[in-house]
């Protein structure tokens, strides 16, 4: 379930900021804004997808698979999906900003 979970979020990123790279970088060339702006607006941006999908995968997988019944141990289940999601977002952003492709 943590592999799954963190490759959903690096393939997002992975698949949309290379495509919005070149487009970005003219933008803050041109000193239209600051890179601290865009990547916070990135972030608020894509907040309920990423609150979304690991809770709707955590459901899903905590009652398929059967695990433990309790609610609080349902919702640090879901907390954790909703963690590792957003580590693995932010790491593979950085990876995918360090890069160029060409």
């Amino acid at each position: 379930m943590t592999m799954n979970i963190a490759f959903n979020a690096i393939q997002n990123v992975i698949l949309i900021f290379p495509d919005e790279r070149p487009v970005f970088l003219r933008e803050v060339n041109n000193n239209m804004y600051k890179v601290g702006p865009y990547f916070w607006a990135k972030i608020f941006s894509e907040l309920p997808f990423s609150l979304m999908t690991p809770t709707i995968f955590g459901i899903i997988v905590y009652f398929a698979v059967d695990l433990n019944p309790g609610n609080d141990k349902f919702w640090m289940f879901i907390l954790t999906l909703i963690l590792i999601y957003n580590a693995s977002s932010g790491y593979s952003m950085i990876i995918s900003s360090s890069f160029s492709d060409k």
